[in-house]
Formats: C-alpha cells, structure tokens, sequence
C-alpha cells in the first residue's frame, strides 16, 4: 500500500509514509522537485508486500498429508493379515464349521490360502467437496466432520488359491487351483478420517472382507510349503516367456524388482489393467523390460498424484 505526504517549509519538501519498493521511494522525491522547491528530505519508509498465498498452494498442503495419513494407515491394518514366504505374499482365512447349516459345505471348517505375487496396497479416495451451496450451509450447521474418505485395497498381478474344500456352487475344486491374472483388487474395505481419527469399514462392495475369519499363518502351514502335499509348479505370467516371443519394452519401460514404470512419463503401475492400458499389451508373457536396482524420485500415479514417502516404502518392501 502506497501512502505519502509532503509538508514544504522555507523551500524545503518534507516526504513522509510507506510505498512498496525503492523505485516507488525515488519516484516521489524526483516528482518533489519542481519549482520553488530548494531541497528534498525523503523520509519515505519502503514495505515490501507480504506474499499472498495462492488457493492452490492452500488447497495442495493438506490433501498431500491426507493422502500419506491415508497410505500409513492402509498398511498398517493389511500388515495384520499379510505375511510373507518365499517369493509370494499370503492372506490366510478359516471359516469355522457350522454343524446348524443346512448344507455340508458349511458343517465343515474351510482353510483358504490366497497367494500373490507383486501386491501392492492402495489407497483410492479425496477430501470431501460440498457439491452445492446448500451443502456447504448445512455443513455449518451440522458438520458431518468428514476429512477425507475413500478405500484401502490389496491387489496382485497373479493370484492362486488353495482351498481345503471344494466350493459349494463347484466352481473352485479343493487344492491349489490355477495361477490367474488379477485386474481388480481381492480385498478391499473402506477407509475415512472423520474428527481427527482414521476408521475401517470392512462391508465395503463385493470384495468385502470380514477380518474375523482371516489371521497370519506360519509358512510351513502352508499345504504344499513344508507339508506332504506337494507344491505344484509355479508359472507365473512373467516366467512364461518360453511360451511366446520375447518383445523388447527396455526403451519405455523399467522393472525395479516387481515394480514396473513407465520411463518417459514416469508413471508406476499399482494394477495389471493400467500397465496394459498404457502398453497397449493384453498379457505379461514375454515381455522385455529395463531392469534398474531402485525406483527413481519424481514417479506418479496413473492420477498424477505424486508418489510420497509411505508409497515408496510399499512399493520397496516387494522387491
């Protein structure tokens, strides 16, 4: 803000008050200097502005904490059901019998084994916006105290399933049943932060998950890992390259461990789907990647969300 006064006496001009820069200071006095005016006593004081700061920069400090807040939090309650043998994650469930149920695939307990190469635990949600003017009124009058609100997942590029039983439609048979390609994620519950403290909602959709039934196991529990039972031979997506020919993908896409990016546009991939999409591929087998130690700084999601410090402590701990 610019304020200047002038008082003249014996041909002396007096300037007093505040302008924002040096040039502002010498303006003033040159514009002093006219006719009958002996000398200038410049007295301005200069204030430089104080920054404003900018709604995007008000607007991208908070949700970047919500959205780390958000990742922390997804691992830490996946972390209680994930464990880890060889070279595949695995989430454990046993559903007790029920000798009431009317059929005998409920009178009988049933052990489930899931095994997963390449899992990664996401977040997908935002901060609430007040879709109107009358939701931002009743928001004053009665704040919902919603702060951010979305969902936690795990999800794997291939997945096999052991069963102790066959399932009661007959569609899955008991055993180890085959290596597959996972699009969406196997499990996934709701997640929010609502008046400073974080909730799970495990009834969220079709991939609910009831964490009752679901616990760590030891791995020489697994059938087929240090049991009787054999362990049938793993063929993953990524080991069939004897299959088909190889296709040579180095010049725009890079694997650090199970972790596959895009180069050029420094996108990582969280899910199968998106690598296809962005590859224009339709299935892992024979493909040629640039094989780098570490995943570099400034990778993006396939949203553009940057990728924070709790995102490459995830996609670190599966290499």
């Amino acid at each position: 803000m610019t304020f200047v006064t002038v008082s003249v006496e014996k041909g002396l001009a007096k300037l007093t008050g505040t302008v924002s820069s040096d040039r502002d200071k010498s303006l003033a006095e040159s514009l002093a200097k006219i006719d009958g005016i002996t000398g200038v006593d410049n007295q301005i004081t200069v204030v430089p502005p104080s920054p404003e700061p900018t709604i995007e920069a008000e607007v991208a400090e908070e949700p970047s904490s919500l959205y780390e807040e958000a990742q922390l939090e997804a691992e830490r309650y996946w972390n209680r059901f994930i464990f880890h043998c060889g070279d595949s994650d695995f989430i454990y469930s046993h559903r007790p019998a029920d000798p009431k149920a009317a059929s005998s695939y409920y009178d009988k307990p049933l052990d489930t084994y899931y095994e997963m190469r390449n899992l990664i635990i996401s977040t997908d949600g935002d901060i609430p916006t007040p879709r109107s003017e009358v939701d931002r009124l009743n928001e004053q009058y009665s704040p919902t105290g919603i702060e951010w609100s979305g969902s936690a997942s795990v999800s794997a590029t291939a997945i096999r399933i052991y069963l102790s039983q066959d399932t009661a439609d007959g569609f899955t048979s008991e055993g180890w049943n085959r290596w597959r390609e996972e699009s969406k994620p196997l499990f996934k519950v709701g997640l929010s932060k609502r008046n400073g403290k974080w909730s799970i909602d495990e009834g969220q959709g079709a991939s609910r998950f009831n964490s009752e039934n679901f616990k760590k196991a030891r791995c020489q529990e697994i059938p087929g890992n240090g049991t009787s039972k054999p362990t049938p031979q793993i063929q993953t997506p990524q080991s069939q390259t004897s299959q088909s020919q190889t296709q040579d993908l180095s010049d725009t896409y890079a694997k650090v461990g199970n972790v596959i990016y895009n180069k050029k546009t420094m996108t990582v991939f969280t899910q199968p789907s998106q690598f296809f999409g962005d590859s224009g591929k339709t299935s892992f087998n024979g493909l040629r990647y640039d094989v780098q130690t570490q995943l570099p700084l400034g990778l993006k999601f396939l949203d553009g969300r940057k990728l924070t410090d709790g995102d490459y402590r995830n996609l670190s701990r599966k290499n």
